[in-house]
């Protein structure tokens, strides 16, 4: 498992610990590295699961020596979508961590595959040249910055790393009405049916050539 390495902070972070092989991936390779972060689990009990999830993220952080840090929404859903809620719920308990611990960094396990399901709904809009998603978001009120180290690494690599008794999926990711569902278990695997249409390798030459210039830049701004 190879990160982008310059998207790995270099003090003290957060870790968003969803309970998944990608995040238990990524805390077990940041505590074999010796890196300094606090995991922190948003539990936002909108489906029976999520005790479920918690219970097991305690388990593992418990097991692995991790410090954890165990968010719970404070609003419940009622309209809308139930991925906008979930996410903006998500980093609303990120942020408030990152006040509690006086922390600016989270990285997150989003790895090749979710770029992949990115960049095919970022074709259906009409928008392909947009980076699938960005190495690096900041938020305000509080202000934090998240990265994403693991765009370059697959899905299968992360979950290689990971004892499967702690490993649980959230079960929205299997709701093929919500659209990143629909895209990544129904419209990715008709494609790769084409033995020579492979979206990994198309979309990780992608992310190749944004992670170049963004480097770039980035090096540019720390010497003005």
């Amino acid at each position: 498992m190879t990160p982008i390495k310059q998207l790995i902070p270099q003090s003290k972070f957060i870790l968003a610990l969803s309970g998944g092989s990608d995040s238990l991936s990524a805390a077990l390779y940041f505590k074999n590295k010796g890196c300094d972060f606090t995991a922190v689990h948003f539990n936002g009990n909108f489906i029976p699961q999520d005790a479920i999830t918690q219970t097991n993220v305690e388990k593992f952080c418990a097991v692995y020596e991790i410090p954890l840090i165990v968010e719970l929404s404070d609003k419940v859903y009622e309209s809308g979508s139930k991925e906008a809620f979930c996410r903006d719920e998500r980093y609303h308990a990120l942020g408030r961590a990152c006040k509690k611990l006086n922390v600016f960094d989270v990285v997150t396990g989003h790895n090749l595959q979710d770029a992949v399901t990115s960049y095919l709904w970022n074709v259906f809009r009409g928008n392909p040249d947009f980076n699938p998603i960005p190495f690096e978001t900041v938020f305000e009120s509080p202000t934090f910055k998240v990265t994403r180290p693991f765009l370059l690494t697959s899905k299968a690599e992360m979950a290689e790393t990971v004892p499967t008794e702690f490993v649980t999926e959230d079960e929205l990711n299997q709701d093929l009405t919500l659209t990143r569902n629909w895209i990544r278990d129904v419209i990715v695997p008709a494609i790769h049916q084409k033995k020579h249409f492979n979206l990994n390798t198309v979309v990780a030459k992608i992310v190749g050539k944004k992670l170049k210039k963004f480097l770039e830049s980035r090096e540019k701004l720390d010497r003005v």
